[in-house]
């Protein structure tokens, strides 16, 4: 194992190719899969885009629309919450596991999961299609007549999806546990493959139920895709026939069903954002919405990119009860988000009408619409950098299995949200709604650092750094405000983002830098501190 960059440059160019296909063979590096997994969700989250252009463009913000995402709120938000905590759990007991180097034993606990889940999840899927009408009321309160016969109709369809997401998570769960980070990635990029062409053919023809249907379908085929490789690390006598299970299977599904609300409470609040939102008028619901998909679109492609990776090894250390190498993936981690996200943030606060005019404002998709996703855009910015900073330390907990800290405070910040819609909705409508999520999301992070560092001594925020990537941001959109009363917009716009650009670049120059000599190496190129 190499002690240092110093004996590393002292040995020959061969010798260093071998070394880093020594190191990467097999199970793919925190850095390597980051990087892919980078690529890979910024072209599939791009793709994404285009699905919500097209998706925009035919509805708008419609009571249609609405409606569609109200019934797709329990069989995709609820079915997604259930699968991917029980993949959550899951990792750092498939690494355990696998840990005993018993392939054969740890195929057979990768089964037995998948069998748990697909019971569990098949019994919801049952509930959406026999009861629609009960769940819409549950969702949207203020929903009856047609617009709840539509929305009820939708959901039976949708009821599918559970079974479909539940088989998709525990999938890529192995997947991550065994460091295939690539090709978790690349299955990724099949849904809007497929949904894209779907949608843009079928939304003239189908109305609404056209997206319905492609959701539905694409996932499908995702997930069957993605199994047919996946299935390497399986048993499928184990999934066919066992009748026991073992202690630890049935420990995976004990320890996901409390963690269900406290690893979900960002999705359960987002959830509670839509039922106050469907008192309001038509077009504040699918606002809410596309605020989201461009807030998915920024934590997915950056903030998960690392966070899927870093689980990984964070789990790993959890294992061993090495508080340290906690300590530094987390500090590492965080240091670099940090100069992404806080630049990113200020941006999006700057650009948020001219990025969702671009991205959206064409056919159903008025001036109006834009105003709607703008404002609600700014009240949720605040997340992307509180995402990394409460995904690490979620991350963490769920590795050193401290579960119940992570319920109780979920149950505080749902309450929270809850009560802030209720006082925020009246005076600020929709916007009132996102301010609302984002000053939940503040205490939540503050009492789960607290946490971290009171019964665990984990300490990775650098203060000093955040105020002043913060304090340099603000003097530039400050200095950009000024600009705007004094040129045109699409000056404004260029100057803007090219002086965002530049200052991001900055502050990044030595992750870009590392990942530029990481690629060398890999390359076969001489490995060197100056480059």
């Amino acid at each position: 194992m190499m002690k240092g960059a110093k004996g590393f440059i002292g040995v020959s160019i061969r010798e260093r190719i071998t070394t880093v296909k020594r190191l990467t063979a097999g199970a793919q590096s925190v850095a390597f899969g980051t990087v892919f997994i980078f690529g890979f969700t910024l072209v599939s989250k791009g793709l994404g885009f285009i699905r919500e252009m097209v998706l925009a463009a035919q509805f708008g913000t419609s009571w249609r629309m609405d409606a569609v995402i109200i019934a797709m709120e329990p069989a995709e938000s609820l079915s997604g919450i259930i699968a991917g905590t029980l993949s959550t759990m899951m990792i750092p007991l498939y690494l355990e596991v696998k840990s005993g180097n018993d392939v054969e034993q740890t195929k057979r606990y990768a089964s037995q999961v998948l069998k748990l889940a697909a019971g569990v999840l098949f019994l919801f899927s049952a509930l959406l299609f026999f009861f629609p009408d009960l769940l819409i009321k549950v969702f949207a309160p203020n929903y009856s007549g047609e617009i709840l016969e539509y929305a009820a109709r939708k959901l039976r369809v949708l009821s599918v999806l559970p079974l479909i997401h539940g088989f998709g998570s525990i999938f890529t769960a192995v997947l991550r546990a065994e460091r295939r980070f690539v090709q978790m990635a690349s299955f990724q990029l099949i849904f809007n493959i497929i949904a894209i062409p779907m949608l843009f053919f079928l939304a003239p023809l189908w109305s609404e139920a056209a997206y319905v249907f492609t959701w539905v379908t694409g996932h499908f085929i995702m997930t069957a895709l993605m199994g047919l490789y996946a299935f390497r690390y399986f048993d499928k006598k184990e999934i066919i026939l066992t009748k026991r299970f073992s202690s630890l299977s049935k420990q995976t599904v004990k320890l996901a069903i409390p963690l269900i609300i406290g690893s979900s409470s960002g999705l359960i609040n987002n959830i509670i954002d839509k039922i106050f939102a469907s008192f309001l008028p038509a077009g504040r619901v699918s606002a809410l919405r596309y605020s989201h998909v461009l807030l998915a679109m920024i934590n997915g492609v950056i903030v998960g990119s690392f966070l899927t990776t870093t689980y990984t090894e964070i789990g790993e250390a959890a294992s061993r009860k090495d508080y340290e190498a906690i300590e530094r993936r987390m500090w590492k981690t965080n240091d670099d988000l940090m100069r992404i996200v806080i630049p990113l943030t200020f941006w999006v606060v700057l650009m948020a009408e001219p990025l969702i005019r671009l991205l959206f404002q064409r056919g159903a998709f008025d001036t109006s619409s834009t105003e709607l996703v703008s404002v609600s855009l700014i009240g949720y910015s605040v997340i992307i950098i509180l995402s990394p900073i409460g995904g690490l330390i979620s991350n963490t907990l769920i590795s050193l299995r401290d579960i119940k800290f992570i319920n109780w405070l979920a149950f505080v910040t749902i309450a929270l949200n809850a009560f802030f819609d209720w006082i925020l909705l009246k005076p600020f409508g929709h916007v009132g709604i996102a301010f609302s999520t984002t000053a939940v999301s503040i205490v939540c992070v503050i009492f789960y650092y607290w946490w971290l560092k009171a019964r665990y001594r984990i300490s990775f925020l650098n203060v000093k750094q955040l105020l002043t990537i913060s304090s340099a941001n603000l003097i530039l959109i400050l200095s950009l405000l000024v600009l705007k009363l004094t040129v045109s917009e699409w000056i404004f716009i260029i100057v803007g983002n090219a002086s965002f650009l530049v200052l991001c670049l900055y502050l990044n120059r030595r992750l870009i830098r590392q990942v530029f000599y990481r690629y060398r190496s890999r390359a076969g190129k001489p490995y060197t501190i100056n480059g």
